[in-house]
């Protein structure tokens, strides 16, 4: 089921057809160099990641599919909403299909589902070491907010205000 539509891109839930291309993806390190977590060891973690994203709520993170090659590039969605009641965006884009603004596009378009839902503000946490994904935040109206240390990883917080108030 498609989620949201781009001019380059769909995001959509996860199919079990899509355990091959997330193993490739998800499975190099370089993807995830600079993120807590360690990269997919096999096709039965990447089945079980697909199972684990099929039962989510509506914040979830999404399969992002290049429209012209209907290929999986990537993913972009949320985690639920912590305390304040804030969604924590995030996307993850394939090494072969970075630079291409497939960040920008997929980021952008999920921040704006998550104002249209009446989500007043909206996270995003990365390492200080990561500047593509902080440049990808700036393009798209986060703004550095605070920076935390959490299981000894230093993260920057980003965060976007609604320009509207949030309906009832």
């Amino acid at each position: 089921m498609i989620v949201l539509e781009t001019p380059r891109l769909l995001l959509r839930h996860w199919e079990e057809d899509d355990a091959p291309a997330m193993f490739a993806i998800f499975g190099e390190a370089e993807v995830f160099r600079h993120l807590k977590s360690g990269p997919l060891a096999s096709m039965e973690e990447a089945r079980a990641r697909i199972a684990s994203l099929r039962s989510a709520d509506r914040w979830a993170h999404w399969a992002m599919i290049e429209r012209q090659s209907q290929s999986l590039v990537g993913s972009c969605g949320f985690r639920p909403p912590d305390a304040r009641g804030r969604p924590e965006l995030g996307f993850t884009v394939g090494r072969t299909w970075q630079r291409r603004g497939f960040a920008v596009e997929a980021a952008s378009a999920a921040l704006e589902l998550a104002f249209d839902r009446g989500v007043s503000e909206v996270t995003a946490w990365t390492s200080p070491k990561n500047a593509g994904a902080r440049r990808v935040l700036e393009r798209i109206g986060m703004r550095l907010w605070e920076t935390q240390r959490e299981d000894d990883f230093e993260w920057c917080v980003y965060l976007a205000r609604a320009t509207t108030p949030p309906r009832d």
